[in-house]
């Protein structure tokens, strides 16, 4: 009998049994071997070899573990996504024979898991590659984080950190400054960043006559906010003449455009 870990790359084998000493002498029925070394927490693959006077035949490797299994790596979904029925796909751990999908709606402060679902329904039966599991149903608009955990044997591995995605359009960001009475004429437009997006336009307008004086879209990584969250700046860069102004924010992401909420005035003297 060969075991084999699959962490440490080493294996060991056991002694050779005659086929009598496992009430085989006939070649039929069920052998059974105790293995005598204890083995670390870990997963396996363990084989049989069998040999007569003309040979050995090895078996078909069986993977098993012991312990909880390690935990996945998250892949996708991230960032925006065009689907509300998304498909989540992981990297397998050895050893697991089940996963769940614990997914979190930020919005609402609400989370929901997916069942237990089979390394083999994911298509990870050997713990190794790319699993997928499709959601059962459409997810509203908004902004989500998820994990996976694995299990094997009724043991439940760890969560590892949550991934954050949106569906549909992204959330308004809130326009922080200016505001108030300014000392220059050359602003930088300051807002909260929000999840998903890719995108953000800066919309500038003459308070008085409602006229609009500038509107230009920058990247989020433009805007020093590449991962959607702290605090966006974007200096515009052109001077402005004396006057009250009026300003908002907007995001967008490849499924689309936010609203118009958040607006501020300033006056340059």
């Amino acid at each position: 009998m060969i075991v084999f870990n699959q962490a440490t790359l080493s294996y060991t084998t056991s002694s050779w049994y005659t086929a009598t000493s496992l009430g085989l002498a006939n070649g039929v029925g069920t052998g059974v071997v105790v293995w005598q070394t204890p083995l670390l927490s870990g997963a396996y693959v363990w084989t049989v070899v069998a040999k007569s006077f003309v040979g050995a035949t090895y078996g078909n490797f069986i993977s098993f573990s012991i312990g909880a299994p390690g935990t996945p790596t998250r892949i996708s979904p991230r960032g925006a996504i065009l689907t509300n029925v998304p498909t989540f796909s992981f990297g397998a751990v050895a050893g697991a024979t089940e996963y769940q999908v614990i997914l979190f709606a930020a919005g609402s402060g609400l989370y929901s898991t997916s069942v237990w679902f089979s390394a083999s329904s994911a298509g990870v039966p050997a713990g190794t590659g790319t699993g997928s599991y499709t959601w059962s149903s459409p997810l509203n608009d908004g902004t989500y984080a998820w994990t996976i955990v694995a299990r094997a044997g009724g043991l439940s591995g760890t969560f590892g950190s949550f991934v954050y995605f949106v569906v549909g359009a992204p959330a308004n960001p809130t326009s922080i400054a200016p505001n108030g009475l300014i000392t220059t004429n050359i602003p930088t437009f300051t807002f909260t960043a929000v999840s998903g997006a890719t995108d953000y336009q800066i919309f500038l307008y003459n308070s008085t006559t409602s006229v609009s004086t500038y509107s230009q879209w920058y990247s989020a990584a433009a805007a020093g906010v590449p991962g959607g969250a702290g605090t966006g700046t974007i200096t515009v860069g052109i001077p402005l003449a004396s006057g009250p102004y009026g300003w908002t924010v907007i995001a967008r992401n490849a499924a689309g455009t936010g609203n118009y909420k958040s607006f501020r005035n300033f006056t340059i003297p």
